[in-house]
């Protein structure tokens, strides 16, 4: 009679077996993600990610090791679940226990992350080495065989997956909306109450019944490469894709979460049509070999150009659709081809005991592009090459196979050819950067008395340090009025430029200790190359634990990406964490243009909440806010009037302030209240769950800065005549700082000329004034620099009005300007503004009638008018300063032939094709004396190009009228920076 053994009996508890993977798997997702982005939330920048992972990892491999020896030599497990389960619980609501104590779950992570942050760790590993501690046995009993026939692996694993998904959905959603916290608490309950309820034994006894036939098993285990290893290939691919989704779109909450859920639910999908779909035992093995090809096509799609991030995420759901098809088709062949012991054993390892060891060092080890495409390549070796000859060497092999394995062979090649022509990248750059423009802005020099050449350094698409000589020189100033009052003790500067350089004047701060809390791998370990930089005592750490056991005045100065996405810096619970640290002092600088006006509100509610006292300096686009609990801690008395007059004479504040009476104009307000009222409720302590657009908002300030001149009269010193001293002087100088300031608002909103006028004004106002006339005289000279340096840039990219305007700017503080003008006259001619062009050029001859630049164009324009023989006279001028370029040769016998001179015209041709023998233009002309002639294919178009368009790759031709078709500017007029030769 046909018997067949089963393994277990009770439908119900494989019920509950299933209920409780659900609900364990919920607890961890939620638990783990709520601590990554509530961590994150506090020290933006520490890859907490990677710690709490490698520790759940870890904490879960730990488990399964344990429980698969305890399991097996206990006869009761029922005691251990419900001890581990009511731990585990108990873990798993700390952080709800909490936010009724702290009134909200960030001051439990704050506090945890200040005072004893590796608790959370050892929390996570506790919590994953518990669960386990049970995953044997949810992998004994849903790899067994029920008494109705059906073995519930497959829908184990969909149920994991389904948990995945709706756990993390509903992290986030908690996140965003802590009122909901008290949902997750069901979780763990849940988890606990089905764990608790298990009876089903780890060891069963078989159970025959009659009557159903055995189905046959198949001995053979020469596949065993691909059993063991299915599930860890799928896993370094989708680790690979993961790694270049980020890489190209950035490490945002939206990105991450999308691309989760896409890839669960293609795997879902895949392994759920496996469980409907009769295979043969070699499907999964032929599906391996589709890997890479599945793999490259996504890698293609990501590495296009503007392709936006939900595309490219859905292009990674073929593979993992595929993979798990393949995945569901290898479960089914080992629940066939094994008993119930063996299944057990082989799945322990497919699924835990060997992939969990490669995720642990993929959290790690940083790809460079070489060695990304050199794993794929050892990948598809081993999923194409392997499998191919596996199936080569099967006794039942068929036609079909020995097609799919020549085929196979020719994936390899194939994807080598793919990766040339798309011009993947294969270089040892790191596939994941998150920084770029650094290098320009490590070599803008910060410290430097002017900074000429501007730069911005970006993270993760968002500025995070932009050099101007305006910023470069309010950070200064910002620093020299908070040396004002902080004399003594310690002082804490939490510098979030300090990646990207070191201010100089931190010198004068006392004791000054600098808290880095940007990670090296931030800005790709990148290093500034500046010389000269003061070294201070620097902590390598995040704000809140490098505060730890330190006190004194603090200086805040969050840089330009903290103001988009560090929410934190700018709340409540952040100010109340930093208070205890205080001394007498805190300060914190902003730039305003890039500080939503609610995280402002915020941040100044903050400050009148925690400090008493508190003023508000603005310097351009920076605003200083200063706060103490100290009464009388912003009084400006005699001694601190002579200790700017004694600092500001130096080289370091020469170029930044006029005098003492310059520096104090800039303090406005009394109180930050007054200069920021409250505009409601303030930004929530979140982090964004997309890229925040880098808004530029107004600043709202500048008219109060440039008329407010006396407000620090309310600091003065009541004692003796002090106050009516400082009031007198700071009335006397009004005029003179309202036009300092005016030019400098003027230099921010990149209006260059009536910047100039304002500085004009200002020479004029400073001729009987020595520190103000010195002070203009170095601005206007540093202008000057800045303006051509702008202006060349301005015309590489064809902005000739903005060019034009910077180039107006020079002529208003130097008439006799020569680049100026001549720089003009050029733009002018390209622009097709005739009148303009002959007006600059004629101004640059005027001061240099000998220079050959200017006598050609004059030469080229007048040939555009027709006037042939004065043209003639300037290009045979420029010929003789030793000019002689195919472009000129060409219009001399242009000139020539207009005024019938037959013989000259012939011979400056020839000339003009041996410097340049394939212009077509010449070409024709010459054609025209020998009856040969044929158009140009456009008559308005020059062959030629402007030089700064042939350095960046482009050509076009420049734009020309009809009666001059075949005069164009000379070919090397509009020049590099470094390789313009202006004469003198």
């Amino acid at each position: 009679m046909d018997i067949k053994e089963y393994n277990y009996s009770s439908i119900t508890q494989r019920r509950f077996v299933l209920l409780s993977v659900f609900f364990s798997i919920a607890t961890l997702v939620v638990f783990t993600t709520l601590s990554t982005l509530c961590l994150s939330s506090l020290a933006l920048y520490s890859p907490f990610w990677k710690y709490i992972l490698t520790f759940a990892f870890s904490g879960l491999l730990t488990g399964i090791i344990a429980g698969n020896s305890m399991l097996k030599k206990l006869q009761n497990h029922r005691i251990i679940f419900i001890i581990q389960e009511i731990l585990l619980l108990c873990v798993a609501i700390v952080p709800v226990i909490g936010s009724f104590v702290y009134h909200g779950i960030f001051p439990v992570y704050g506090n945890i992350l200040q005072y004893c942050y590796w608790l959370i760790y050892g929390a996570i590993f506790m919590m994953f080495f518990f669960t386990g501690v049970k995953a044997p046995y949810y992998l004994k009993t849903t790899s067994g065989d029920y008494i109705d026939n059906k073995n519930p692996a497959i829908i184990a694993i969909c149920i994991a997956l389904v948990s995945l998904i709706a756990s993390l959905a509903l992290a986030l959603f908690i996140f965003y909306n802590p009122q909901y916290l008290i949902l997750y608490v069901l979780l763990p309950i849940l988890s606990c109450i089905f764990t608790i309820l298990l009876s089903l034994p780890f060891c069963p006894p078989a159970i025959i019944s009659r009557g159903v036939t055995e189905e046959s098993a198949i001995t053979s285990r020469d596949d065993i490469l691909f059993t063991y290893c299915n599930v860890s290939f799928i896993s370094i691919f989708i680790i690979l894709i993961l790694l270049s989704i980020v890489a190209s779109f950035g490490l945002y909450i939206n990105v991450i979460f999308y691309s989760v859920v896409a890839i669960a639910t293609g795997f879902l999908a895949g392994t759920i049509a496996a469980h409907y779909i009769k295979t043969n035992n070699t499907v999964f093995i032929y599906g391996e070999m589709l890997y890479p090809f599945l793999f490259l096509g996504f890698i293609i799609v990501i590495h296009s150009n503007d392709i936006p991030y939900y595309i490219s995420i859905m292009t990674a759901m073929p593979f993992s659709i595929f993979a798990g098809l393949t995945f569901g088709t290898s479960l089914q062949q080992i629940i066939l081809k094994n008993n119930h012991q063996s299944r057990y054993t082989i799945l322990l390892f497919a699924f835990f005991i060997i992939p969990i060891p490669i995720l642990i060092a993929f959290l790690w080890i940083e790809l460079t592009y070489l060695w990304f495409f050199v794993l794929i390549y050892l990948m598809a070796i081993i999923t194409i090459i392997f499998p191919g000859m596996y199936l080569l060497q099967n006794t039942k092999r068929s036609a079909s196979a020995i097609l799919y394995f020549v085929v196979s062979l020719l994936f390899i090649p194939v994807i080598i050819i793919t990766h040339i022509y798309f011009k993947l990248p294969f270089s040892n750059t790191m596939v994941n950067r998150y920084c770029s423009g650094y290098d320009t802005v490590a070599m803008a020099n910060f410290n430097a008395s002017y900074i000429t050449q501007p730069a911005t350094a970006y993270i993760q698409g968002i500025p995070a340090c932009s050099i101007t000589d305006h910023f470069a020189r309010d950070m200064k100033r910002a620093t020299v009025l908070i040396n004002l009052f902080a004399s003594s003790g310690n002082t804490i500067i939490i510098d979030g430029y300090h990646k990207f350089f070191t201010n100089n004047l931190y010198r004068l701060l006392p004791s000054p200790v600098i808290i880095d809390y940007i990670p090296d791998r931030i800005v790709d370990y990148q290093k500034p190359t500046i010389t000269g930089v003061e070294k201070y005592a620097t902590i390598h750490s995040d704000i809140l634990r490098g505060l730890y056991g330190k006190k004194g005045t603090i200086i805040d100065i969050p840089n330009i990406f903290d103001h988009y996405m560090y929410t934190f810096r700018f709340t409540d619970a952040y100010i109340g964490s930093i208070l205890p640290h205080v001394d007498n002092y805190y300060f914190i600088i902003i730039d305003v243009t890039h500080t939503a006006p609610e995280l402002l509100s915020g941040l100044s509610s903050a400050i009148q909440k925690h400090f008493s006292h508190s003023l508000v300096a603005i310097y351009g686009n920076l605003m200083i806010i200063g706060a103490t609990n100290k009464e009388g801690g912003f009084v400006i008395g005699q001694a601190e009037m002579q200790k700017l007059e004694n600092l500001i004479p130096t080289t370091e504040a020469s170029n930044i302030f006029v005098n003492t009476e310059h520096a104090l104009s800039y303090i406005l307000y009394t109180s930050v209240q007054s200069a920021v009222p409250h505009y409601g409720k303030s930004s929530a302590l979140l982090l964004h769950f997309d890229k925040p657009d880098a808004t530029m908002y107004q600043n709202n300030f500048i008219d109060t800065l440039i008329n407010t001149n006396d407000a620090v009269i309310s600091f003065a010193d009541k004692t003796g005549y002090f106050a009516n001293t400082l009031q007198l002087r700071m009335f006397y100088a009004k005029r003179i700082n309202q036009l300092l300031k005016q030019s400098e608002y003027y230099g921010l909103q990149d209006q260059y000329e009536r910047e100039m006028q304002a500085l004009m004004e200002l020479r004029r106002a400073g001729e009987y004034t020595p520190a103000l006339r010195q002070y203009i005289i170095n601005v206007i000279a540093y202008k000057e620099k800045l303006y051509e340096n702008i202006a060349l840039m301005y015309e590489k990219d064809k902005q000739w009005d903005k060019a034009i305007s910077l180039y107006s700017a020079l002529l208003a503080v130097n008439p006799n300007n020569f680049t100026a003008n001549y720089r003009i006259g050029i733009i002018s001619a390209t622009i097709q503004n005739m009148e303009n062009a002959f007006k600059y050029l004629n101004n640059a001859m005027r001061m240099n009638p000998n220079n050959p630049d200017v006598l050609y164009q004059l030469g080229i324009l007048l040939v555009s008018q027709g006037k042939y023989s004065q043209a003639l006279t300037y290009l045979l001028q420029a010929h003789q300063m030793n000019m002689a370029t195919a472009s000129l040769f060409f219009n001399i016998g242009l000139c020539y032939e207009s005024l019938k001179n037959i013989e000259e015209a012939k011979r400056y041709y020839e000339k003009a094709k041996l410097l340049d023998p394939n212009d077509p233009s010449i070409q024709s002309s010459l054609e025209r004396f020998t009856g040969k002639k044929e158009e140009p294919a456009n008559q308005n178009a020059d062959p030629r190009t402007n030089q700064l368009d042939e350095e960046k790759g482009e050509s076009f031709p420049l734009p020309i009228n009809q009666s001059a078709y075949d005069v164009r500017l000379k070919e090397n007029e509009i020049k590099d920076e470094d390789k313009i030769n202006v004469p003198k």
